[in-house]
């Protein structure tokens, strides 16, 4: 088990989110902006995320692991609680549901599926219960700053946050995948478009532990912009629909 700490400056972040408060649980989320610190567009079609436990000042995570997208069940390293079992993500995109949209969801599990809690009844840090659980890609202190790149620029379809961050949708997942809590996920595109975003989910009296999470699920929805040349060549074709109706 690997014990890793964060900046000052993030956990900052973490005391002036804006909460959102529902069935003795609050989320919030980093508005300090670590997507945007140094974050490195490679082209390569990676990302890095994290999942992460605490009872300040005890901070676990599983590390900085770079994976391809689109991805399913790539491994994200060993669970924080079990030697010998990993977490994995998946990320992936779908056509839709709107002309020019895209649907973006990214999922984290246990390598063993959703009945295997990833915070264990069990689990202590430093003797406390687990006051919180965080799903991230992109941040910059921890991931390496490199998120899902596109092709394309891009609008998020989700209300604003302010401070360039939308509210994507992010489901807090129990057994057998089923939502224990629907909530929002800070996205941001990093530059040049690349998704990052995060959310920290804490509070639950007597910790998390007693909940039976298993995994977390963003999903983000955006319109591409297509290029100039793109729409000239539409402009084009439109152009030429035009003439053989007149003809």
């Amino acid at each position: 088990m690997e014990n890793k700490t964060i900046p000052s400056a993030l956990l900052i972040a973490f005391l002036i989110a804006s909460p959102v408060a529902s069935a003795g649980l609050v989320t919030t989320h980093d508005y300090d902006d670590p997507q945007d610190s140094g974050a490195i567009q490679t082209g390569t079609n990676t990302f890095g995320t994290f999942v992460q436990v605490a009872a300040p000042p005890d901070i676990l995570h599983n590390g900085a692991i770079t994976h391809s997208f689109p991805t399913v069940n790539s491994p994200m390293g060993n669970n924080f609680f079990y030697p010998d079992e990993e977490m994995v993500v998946s990320a992936t995109e779908t056509p839709g549901p709107g002309p020019d949209q895209v649907t973006i969801v990214i999922e984290w599990k246990m390598a063993s599926g959703f009945d295997t809690d990833m915070i264990p009844p069990w689990a202590r840090l430093l003797g406390k219960p687990v006051g919180s659980i965080s799903f991230a890609v992109g941040t910059i202190a921890v991931t390496g700053g490199d998120g899902i790149d596109r092709d394309l620029p891009f609008t998020f379809d989700h209300p604003s946050a302010g401070s360039g961050f939308f509210l994507a949708d992010f489901e807090l997942l129990g057994a057998g995948g089923a939502s224990i809590l629907d909530t929002t996920w800070a996205v941001k595109d990093h530059g040049p478009n690349g998704i990052g975003g995060n959310v920290i989910i804490s509070n639950q009296p007597g910790g998390l532990q007693t909940l039976g999470i298993t995994g977390g699920r963003a999903t983000v929805r955006i319109t591409e912009i297509p290029e100039p040349a793109s729409l000239a060549l539409l402009s084009i074709g439109a152009v030429a629909v035009l003439r053989r109706r007149r003809a």
